[in-house]
């Protein structure tokens, strides 16, 4: 069985979701920052492992915003 390239892309695609394509995700993110800026770290901290975000991704998006992925 021989698999065309299409068809590897699209086994790469389900296997390693582009993390930009999780919406869900990029809201609570958002959410997140912005609460960074009213309420302060550690609200903004609970609320994105309240929602399960990894903490690579919570130390990415509130301590580095130079690293933050453009909306």
């Amino acid at each position: 069985m021989s698999l065309n390239p299409a068809s590897l892309n699209e086994a790469r695609t389900a296997a390693f979701p582009d993390p930009r394509r999780d919406m869900r995700q990029r809201d609570i993110i958002a959410r997140a920052v912005a609460m960074l800026h009213v309420c302060g770290i550690r609200s903004a901290v609970e609320f994105l492992k309240i929602h399960a975000i990894q903490p690579h991704v919570i130390e990415r998006v509130l301590l580095e915003p130079g690293q933050r992925r453009a909306a």
